[in-house]
């Protein structure tokens, strides 16, 4: 699948649209991270960050279906080995600590998503928390052929610094 600039631009746009619709229409509270699950979808976005947190390369590169697509502020990836040699093999040991809250969750057939907040702390090389973020997120699933959830998508269009603590 070729995707093109303006197709990039056009699907950054049109994500972010509907985050700032959503979150207009639907503005639930943040809360204590619970550990009953809210779906199906919120167990998924969840068993991903607890990888992430732990550094499991391995685990979330199983999770992902061979042609995931993630996109963030800083950059677009596409395909689940690329994914693993450039997001998975920077990102996890600089943010960790994960939180989500899941606001939208729909499962049709074999495909679902989850839209909702999430969060992480920063630290830089030496391990010290430099500072905290916080952004909205879309991930979407595909139930493959053995029947087990993979993620398809994870676009996290704009993140919000926060204070120091």
């Amino acid at each position: 699948m070729h995707l093109s600039f303006t197709t990039i631009r056009d699907l950054r746009a049109r994500v972010t649209l509907f985050l700032i619709v959503f979150s207009i229409v639907v503005v639930p509270a943040r809360g204590q991270e619970h550990r009953q699950f809210k779906s199906l979808t919120d167990s998924l976005v969840k068993t991903y960050n607890q990888r992430w947190d732990r550094q499991d390369v391995a685990g979330m590169y199983a999770m992902l279906t061979d042609n995931a697509v993630f996109v963030s502020p800083f950059q677009m990836r596409v395909s689940r080995d690329t994914i693993r040699s450039t997001v998975l093999a920077v990102n996890p040991q600089r943010f960790h600590d994960t939180w989500s809250e899941e606001d939208i969750s729909s499962v049709d057939g074999d495909n679902a998503y989850s839209i909702g907040r999430m969060g992480f702390n920063i630290y830089d090389k030496g391990g010290r928390k430099t500072g905290s973020t916080e952004a909205q997120y879309l991930m979407t699933f595909f139930r493959s052929a053995n029947r087990l959830w993979r993620v398809r998508l994870i676009i996290v269009p704009k993140e919000s610094s926060l204070p120091l603590k």
